[in-house]
């Protein structure tokens, strides 16, 4: 199993609802959060736990040059959140921090 696919693992156990799409919508979805995640990267830490993003520091600053080019690209989401998900080395608390990103793009893809 890929890092990416443990990822898409992960995302099917914390929404339900991603267990009645076909796998490549999954695997689309799963793609366009972790982009808008690299998008908002440039925040920072600290802002993104205000916004409730719990992303630490130590997992924030090894990403932090690779997410400009993740966004820029508009691919690549998906093994972002893997880079990231390994940064975290705890999946409970890889959990926030997915739950946190597809919060946010959920609400922005919402007031789009």
């Amino acid at each position: 199993m890929t890092p990416e696919d443990e990822v898409l693992g992960l995302l099917g156990r914390l929404f339900p609802s991603f267990a009645k799409l076909p796998p490549a919508e999954v695997r689309a979805r799963a793609d366009a959060i972790g982009v808008y995640a690299a998008q908002t990267w440039v925040a920072g830490p600290e802002a993104l736990a205000a916004r409730g993003v719990p992303l630490p520091p130590a997992v924030h600053g090894p990403l932090a040059p690779v997410a400009p080019r993740v966004a820029a690209a508009r691919a690549g989401g998906l093994t972002f959140l893997a880079h990231a998900r390994r940064g975290t080395g705890d999946d409970a608390r890889f959990a926030q921090v997915l739950s946190g990103f597809a919060r946010l793009f959920a609400e922005s893809t919402r007031a789009a």
